[in-house]
């Protein structure tokens, strides 16, 4: 329940937050975290083009980049896709499947040193995500739906 309550307050700031930035404009938007947020509220507006700009802008930040959890370079990707940016949707969808595929070589190196049932459960659910994951973009995310007939969007699951 503490959890809970702590998400709630998080959401009404973060959503207070993006009310002060629409007011205020983009250019009160300073740090990679709070650009984030803002390509975010953009891509659910669905202003695409907008929330690319900020996704390339955030993206610049190694930290926000690389957290593959979080599938920040994974949600830009759609958001180019479906702002029409189809070699930028292919290059960052790209980028985040290559990142997808090195964190399972390492979960499988982890696994094959310490093969322990306990390690082994939660390496597998890491795993698990990744590939389903993987699944989702090659065959139901509707946001990539105009690349899917493309072959380098099928060259990207090889």
């Amino acid at each position: 329940i503490l959890a809970a309550k702590h998400l709630s307050e998080h959401h009404l700031w973060t959503d207070a937050y993006a009310r002060l930035v629409l007011a205020v404009g983009d250019d009160g938007v300073e740090t990679a975290g709070d650009k984030m947020t803002l390509a975010y509220r953009r891509h659910n507006q669905k202003a695409y083009a907008s929330a690319v700009e900020l996704f390339r802008a955030a993206l610049e930040d190694p930290e926000l980049r690389t957290n593959l959890r979080e599938g920040h370079l994974y949600n830009a990707a759609c958001a180019a896709a479906l702002a029409g940016r189809t070699d930028l949707a292919l290059t960052w969808l790209g980028e985040d499947l290559e990142r997808r595929r090195a964190a399972r070589r390492e979960i499988e190196t982890e696994l094959e040193r310490d093969p322990t049932p306990a390690r082994e459960k939660t390496l597998d659910a890491q795993r698990q995500f990744h590939l389903g994951l993987l699944e989702h973009a090659r065959v139901n995310d509707p946001d990539l739906a105009s690349l899917r007939d493309r072959a380098d969007f099928a060259k990207l699951f090889e």
